[in-house]
């Protein structure tokens, strides 16, 4: 990996940014078991009054999916910022 002229990679911000992209990609891995999970209630719906729908849920796991890459858009694109100074998250 490389980083623009003049930034110089600090060891633990590289860590830091490291344990980000992999949490990052355990939340995906989460994202895609929720879609499993919801397109296994369907024809399940018949319960009480005030359950979420599949729908609904589906709904919620894209949102969740559309954040997480927006996330990951932005971590991309500040990388060598990230990695050149101390950050906190």
């Amino acid at each position: 990996m490389t980083t623009p002229v003049g930034l110089v990679v600090n060891a633990r911000s590289r860590r830091k940014y490291d344990r980000l992209v992999s949490m990052i990609e355990h939340v995906r891995i989460v994202l895609e078991d929720a879609r499993r999970v919801v397109g296994q209630v369907q024809g399940l719906e018949s319960g009480p009054v005030g359950v979420v729908t599949v729908e609904e849920l589906m709904s919620l796991v894209k949102r969740a999916e559309s954040s997480l890459e927006v996330l990951q858009g932005r971590v991309r694109r500040g990388q060598a910022d990230l990695m050149a100074q101390e950050w906190r998250f």
